[in-house]
């Protein structure tokens, strides 16, 4: 945004901003899938797992290897791994999916009323865009509570939890538009709601994203790509509803806000 248009950016220049931040994204996981599918499919698929034998003397005598894994087993091999994973990825959807349809274009579009009205209405959205990262983060860092979490909370109980977080998106909707509380409160409590959704947000990926190891070993390797294919599915997922009720729905480019 800074280089798009200094610290008071027109709307074409953030429009413009915008544009640029999603095409480098989409452009980022473009690459990495290339690289991961390209990795896989030439680099681990055919190397064949080896085993060497010790002679008394500390030498090797013998080293054997077994054959590479075909695409047909290795594909086996994540369907298998899909459905152990089946309840931590559709997690990962979800919590992702909420995420992106609730923040953090609609919220960014509330105008800056009251004491917020002096920052403009462009700090306005980078101060949603701070509240998030820094709470989500803050969610992430005490490991001790989250491993005793993902030791006691059962699987089934943390996917009713990121079933029911999917609210926190038309609550964040109904603050911006139509605008339930006016002045400076109503910032207040767009903010409030986006700290529950990054704190949320944070604790529950983290949670059903460490619940993963409970799959069998030879599949928690494949188990782990299966949730990371549904994380970038509930981003994609969620993005393209925020894109949609904020253009159409609430009409958010109707919003006159005060100069």
């Amino acid at each position: 945004r800074l280089a798009a248009g200094g610290a008071d950016p027109s709307a074409a220049q953030m429009q413009l901003s915008a544009r640029v931040f999603f095409s480098v994204s989409v452009l980022y996981s473009v690459v990495c899938a290339t690289i991961f599918a390209a990795l896989r499919h030439f680099y681990l698929l055919p190397l064949p797992a080896c085993a060497a034998t010790v002679g008394c003397g500390g030498g090797i005598t013998k080293v054997s290897c077994g054959t590479a894994p075909r695409l047909g087993e290795n594909m086996k091999g994540l369907r298998a791994a899909g459905r152990e994973a089946a309840v931590p990825a559709l997690c990962q959807f979800l919590v992702f999916g909420a995420t992106l349809a609730a923040w953090p274009s609609i919220p960014g579009a509330a105008c800056a009323l009251g004491g917020f009205h002096s920052l403009g209405q462009g700090w306005w959205f980078d101060l949603v865009v701070a509240v998030y990262n820094a709470m989500d983060f803050a969610a992430r860092l005490h490991l001790p509570r989250l491993q005793h979490a993902a030791r006691c909370v059962s699987r089934r109980t943390t996917l009713i939890a990121c079933g029911a977080r999917l609210l926190l998106a038309p609550l964040i909707y109904i603050c911006v538009r139509p605008r339930l509380i006016d002045g400076a409160l109503g910032n207040a409590t767009i903010l409030a709601a986006v700290a529950l959704l990054a704190v949320s947000n944070g604790f529950l990926a983290t949670l059903s994203m460490m619940q993963l190891p409970r799959a069998p070993p030879a599949l928690s390797e494949d188990a782990v790509y299966v949730a990371v294919a549904m994380l970038y599915l509930g981003l994609a997922s969620g993005a393209t509803v925020s894109w949609a009720v904020g253009t159409h729905a609430m009409d958010l480019s109707e919003i006159e806000c005060p100069g």
